[in-house]
């Protein structure tokens, strides 16, 4: 083959043919090369199945770290919840509180005043 005709052929090894630009034509490799190509992908595969199982426990593993992290965040979401229902409780109390303190000031002021008033009047 010269270098024209090489540049001329297209190989598709996974699909067992060939495209030949000169002749316009695809052309099938012979049954060996079939048979050596599905040899060659039943390796593959073979190779991808032991990976698999391999990784399988590294899978699992993570898995069920990720089922304990989520767990975890939902715990998590819940006790925030329930601190800011508490910190709306305290705060609500806290604003009756300073409430009742100020009506308490007013009183004071209310009875100093009129002591000074008494006073006043001696």
């Amino acid at each position: 083959m010269t270098s024209s005709e090489e540049n001329s052929t297209i190989r598709f090894p996974r699909l067992g043919c060939y495209y030949d630009n000169l002749t316009d034509n695809y052309s099938f490799f012979s049954d060996c090369s079939v048979l050596f190509w599905v040899m060659q992908l039943n390796a593959e595969i073979a190779e991808y199945n032991d990976a698999r199982e391999r990784e399988l426990p590294l899978v699992q593993d993570v898995d069920g770290k990720v089922k304990e992290l989520r767990q975890r965040i939902g715990d998590l979401n819940n006790h925030q919840m329930s601190q800011r229902a508490t910190y709306r409780k305290l705060k609500e109390m806290s604003t009756e509180m300073d409430g009742e303190v100020s009506k308490d000031v007013e009183c004071w002021f209310f009875v100093d005043s009129a002591n000074n008033l008494e006073t006043d009047m001696l």
